[in-house]
C-alpha cells in the first residue's frame, strides 16, 4: 500500500493559537485510506466530506462556519498514527482545535488486499495494533479532552472468501476491544459499520473490493450524522 505520500497538510499553525474563534466548528480527519475517501470516485473526501456536508446543511448555526483539517493518509498504520498525533506540530495544533474529530485505523495492520484470508497475519498484530490504539486515545485526550472523536469501526470485505467466518470473527473480536478501549472516554465512541456491508458488497464496494465507493461511504456517513443528532 501506499506509505503515505501526498499528505494534505491542510493544518493551522502554532501562530494560530489553540483555539477556534467562537463562530468556527472545526473537523480534523485522521488515519488511513477509509477517512481518507480512497475509492469515492465524486471527490467528494469519502466519508468525512459528507459528514461535513450533512453539518453545513443542518439548521443550525454552530455549523454555519466549518472548517476541515484531513491528515488522513493511505496505507497508515496504527504505529504511524501514534508518531503522528504525538510528534507531528500541524497535526497536535489542528486537534487542539478540533471539535470533531474523525478517524479510521487498525485496518492495514490487521489485514492485506489478497485473494486469500490470513487470520494469521491479524492474530500476530493485534496486541501490539490495540496498544497503539490506546496510546492514540489517550493522546488525543490528553491534546483535547472536549473534542467528539469517531472512532470508525471495520468492517469485513472479505465475505466472497471468507467462508470459514474466520476474518468476521475477527473483525467484530478487534471493534468490541477498540469499544473496550473508549469506555474511560466521555468523548471517543465507535461507530459500527458491519452490518451496513455484509449483504450486496459489488454495490457498495469501490472496483479494489476492498474500500467503500461513493454509496458505501454514504452509508458510513448517515450513520454519523444520526450519532451526531
Amino acid at each position: 500500500m501506499p506509505d503515505g505520500e501526498g499528505l494534505v497538510l491542510d493544518s493551522p499553525t502554532e501562530e494560530d493559537g489553540e483555539k477556534n474563534p467562537d463562530d468556527q466548528y472545526t473537523i480534523v480527519t485522521l488515519g488511513d485510506s477509509l477517512t481518507k475517501g480512497t475509492g469515492d470516485a465524486t471527490g467528494n473526501d469519502g466519508y468525512a466530506g459528507m459528514v461535513k456536508q450533512g453539518l453545513a446543511e443542518k439548521e443550525d448555526e454552530q455549523y454555519d462556519n466549518l472548517e476541515i483539517y484531513k491528515f488522513a493518509i493511505d496505507g497508515y498504520t496504527t504505529g504511524q498514527l501514534l508518531e503522528s498525533v504525538q510528534n507531528r506540530t500541524g497535526v497536535i495544533e489542528a486537534i487542539k482545535k478540533a471539535d470533531l474529530i474523525l478517524m479510521t485505523i487498525g485496518g492495514n495492520d490487521l489485514f492485506t488486499i489478497s485473494e486469500e484470508v490470513d487470520p494469521a497475519l491479524y492474530d500476530a498484530r493485534e496486541e501490539s495494533a490495540l496498544a497503539n490504539i490506546s496510546a492514540i486515545f489517550e493522546t488525543l485526550q490528553a491534546h483535547n479532552p472536549d473534542a467528539e472523536v469517531i472512532y470508525t469501526g471495520l468492517y469485513n470485505p472479505f465475505l466472497s472468501i471468507d467462508q470459514e467466518g474466520e476474518m468476521m470473527q475477527r473483525v467484530q473480536q478487534w471493534n468490541f476491544k477498540v469499544s473496550q478501549l473508549t469506555n474511560p472516554y466521555e468523548h471517543i465512541t465507535l461507530i459500527s459499520t458491519v452490518d451496513l456491508f455484509l449483504r450486496d458488497q459489488d454495490r457498495f464496494f469501490s472496483s479494489d473490493h476492498y474500500h467503500p465507493n461513493e454509496t458505501g461511504y454514504e452509508r458510513i456517513a448517515e450513520r454519523i450524522l444520526q450519532y451526531l443528532e
